[in-house]
């Protein structure tokens, strides 16, 4: 199970908002090869 759950996360963000950075952000991180646990917190 997923600890970082950035659909919830980003629920009522407004596109181009918050939420896409977010995902750029973790999808940065999962890229590098980052644990889960380091993209939660």
């Amino acid at each position: 199970m997923p600890l970082l759950k950035l659909d919830r996360l980003c629920e009522g963000l407004e596109k181009g908002d918050w939420a896409g950075f977010l995902r750029d952000w973790d999808r940065a991180l999962r890229a590098g090869n980052h644990p889960e646990t380091t993209r939660y917190n």
